[in-house]
């Protein structure tokens, strides 16, 4: 189920509370995803990327953006 889930950004899934409140209002599914909206919407949002890619190697010190990412397509897991 979770790998045909239309999210509405590019990052990893966090619960709201451990991201800023800047991050926690972008609905988590798009607006025609197979999903309808849940109590996950209330729980858990998209966050920046977490994928050791873009923390090893020297990178965890590099200040770059690392999401959440808007997309213009519907994204799948």
């Amino acid at each position: 189920r979770l790998a045909r889930t239309w999210f509405s950004q590019i990052g990893s899934i966090y619960y709201k509370e451990d991201v800023p409140k800047s991050l926690r209002h972008t609905p988590l599914y798009t607006p025609n995803s197979p999903i309808t909206p849940s109590e996950n919407c209330d729980r858990f949002c998209i966050g920046p990327i977490v994928d050791k890619e873009f923390w090893r190697a020297g990178r965890a010190a590099l200040n770059i953006d690392r999401g959440p990412c808007k997309c213009n397509e519907p994204l799948y897991v």
